[in-house]
């Protein structure tokens, strides 16, 4: 377990975080469980890095095949 210190900055709370968790980009997203409390920072990712990475991940051959894409008309309903 590793511990980080938090600063308070006026109306903001600053969190040192050590060299092994380094993040890669200027912006982060933020998360916070409800439930818990606990908080995830994810790098933000540019369109151009999440691109690459979709393209990175090896799909099985039989993952969405023409079968499971095709999904007929769409369903006429009355309006609300």
């Amino acid at each position: 377990m590793i511990i980080a210190t938090v600063i308070e900055d006026k109306d903001e709370q600053l969190v040192r975080i050590p060299a092994e968790f380094r993040i890669s980009s200027k912006e982060v997203i933020i998360r916070k469980n409800p439930r818990t409390g606990e908080i995830t920072l994810s790098p933000r990712l540019t369109g151009r890095q999440l691109v690459d990475l979709l393209q990175s991940i090896d799909f099985p051959d039989d993952f969405l095949t023409p079968e499971d894409r095709n999904q007929g008309m769409p369903q006429e309903r009355e309006e609300l």
